[in-house]
């Protein structure tokens, strides 16, 4: 059933119930029990993970926070607290949704799960003075208890941080968020009154109470059971991967490491071997996880709990599958070019004009558009004798002038927002790695509407709603706000 028919369904129901309670007027609902709402809490302390790369918490900051912080009667679910204090603007992005992610995924990388959401229990708050924006956001399960992607929680939250951080009081400003997050008391009430405040009798007034409640708790079930299925969706297609391809790949890496090793020209630079390196190690380190005891061949995938649990070593399983499999296809690649393979090399060229001419159509650059042209001649020349023996000097010098031409396009044409993401080189695992240091105008156009889309959302983070979005597509439940 579709998000929409499931909304649909939700407000032909709300609109019944509604109906019923108008229409039964000698009806009655039992009383709430506040039992029903309460949540489970400990008297034990979550771990705190305290992140200040910048040094902007002193030591006595620290100590003040870590003294409020243990003031707070903590949720049960809540077992790892992230605090992140940022203060240097040419180390974060202007969105800290994206600093948040690409810091977890650099120091944490354990923590953060691949397409949404963060590792069950941990809770997290940040604050980047120097972009002057702070958010707070949930794992999932964390989440089912503290409500935290719903904007009306995540709204009251991010503003409870907005006066301390305004006075410079950093402490002060993610104890009120931590506290306002996690006020079980709270939060057992609001839920609590909600059911009494639904608990009218009869009459139209009552239905239509009744109905809107219906409709806005179950748009939010919706939500978060639409989410989790898509992750179990996710989990069962790592799983199908990783079972399907791990022992072919395993059967070829020999082979693939031996050519990877016989590269002889300038493609096999020290770091193409290095990063090599580093893939075929992690798929050494999979044959436990797979095959091996309590590994992936012992999930029962057809359980949507198990599949759930199991979501974050399936996708580092099929992460590691996939960068080997894109290795594979590169090495080959270049293998093949490097020993003189006249269809290797004219369908490389083919893939190199293809990238010039994107780029002199997308430039405005009447000079750098000559150019252009000029090394798509280059291109033509070198396609009449694939077989020549200058063929691969040839070729080398001709990547390294286009290398300099898409400098120069990237200072003249792609300038104009600020540079909110680095520009990244592709690996050898990546499926669009073409050389060593070489990135393709594509790649680079891509960045820039990258660069694009986060200003854009910046601008919009900036006007005091809750923002929520992340450059990479990446999504949490939570939200960041500005001050």
């Amino acid at each position: 059933m579709s998000t929409w028919s499931q909304v649909l369904s939700i407000g032909v129901a709300a609109l019944l119930v509604g109906g019923g309670i108008g229409v039964g007027t000698y009806a009655t609902i039992d009383e709430p029990d506040p039992a029903h709402y309460a949540i489970a809490t400990t008297t034990k302390a979550p771990h705190l993970q305290l992140t200040n790369p910048d040094g902007l918490l002193t030591p006595s900051d620290q100590a003040q926070l870590e003294q409020n912080l243990q003031r707070i009667t903590y949720p049960e679910v809540v077992r790892t607290v992230h605090i992140l204090a940022f203060n240097n603007a040419e180390n974060t992005r202007e969105n800290i949704n994206d600093t948040i992610e690409e810091y977890f995924r650099a120091h944490y990388p354990d923590e953060i799960l691949d397409k949404h959401g963060f590792r069950d229990g941990t809770l997290v708050l940040a604050v980047d003075m120097a972009h002057r924006h702070h958010a707070i956001y949930a794992a999932d399960d964390v989440d089912a208890v503290l409500g935290l992607d719903s904007e009306s929680r995540a709204t009251p939250v991010i503003d409870a941080m907005v006066p301390g951080l305004q006075s410079n009081n950093v402490p002060a400003a993610l104890f009120a968020g931590a506290s306002l997050a996690m006020d079980t008391d709270r939060l057992q009430q609001e839920r609590y009154q909600s059911a009494v405040d639904d608990r009218i009798g009869a009459g139209i007034g009552a239905g239509a109470v009744s109905g809107s409640l219906a409709v806005a708790l179950g748009a939010a079930g919706v939500a978060r059971r639409n989410r989790r299925r898509r992750l179990v969706e996710q989990a069962r297609e790592d799983y199908a991967l990783v079972t399907k391809e791990y022992a072919n790949l395993a059967g070829r890496l020999d082979s693939i490491d031996v050519r990877a090793n016989s590269l002889t020209s300038s493609f096999a630079d020290a770091e193409l071997r290095r990063q090599w390196s580093d893939v075929h190690d992690r798929f050494l380190k999979l044959h436990d996880t797979v095959s091996g005891a309590g590994g992936i061949g012992s999930i029962n995938i057809s359980d949507d709990a198990a599949a759930y649990r199991a979501r974050k070593q399936l996708a580092d399983t099929a992460e590691t599958l996939t960068h080997t499999s894109y290795a594979e296809d590169n090495i080959n690649r270049l293998f093949n070019i490097e020993r003189g393979d006249a269809t290797a090399r004219r369908t490389d060229l083919a893939r190199l004009s293809d990238d010039i001419t994107q780029a002199r159509l997308a430039i405005d650059d009447t000079t750098l558009r000559q150019e252009l042209i000029s090394l798509q001649e280059r291109v033509l020349d070198l396609d009449r004798e694939p077989t020549s023996p200058t063929f691969l000097d040839d070729y080398l010098r001709l990547l390294a002038d286009y290398r300099i031409v898409l400098d120069a396009v990237k200072d003249k044409e792609f300038s104009d927002v600020k540079d909110r993401h680095k520009l990244a080189t592709p690996t050898i695992y990546d499926k669009d790695y073409w050389y060593p240091t070489y990135i393709p105008f594509v790649a680079m156009q891509s960045w820039h509407d990258t660069n694009v889309a986060a200003a854009n959302s910046a601008a919009s983070s900036s006007s005091g709603s809750v923002n929520t979005t992340f450059s990479s597509g990446f999504t949490a439940a939570g939200g960041s706000g500005s001050f």
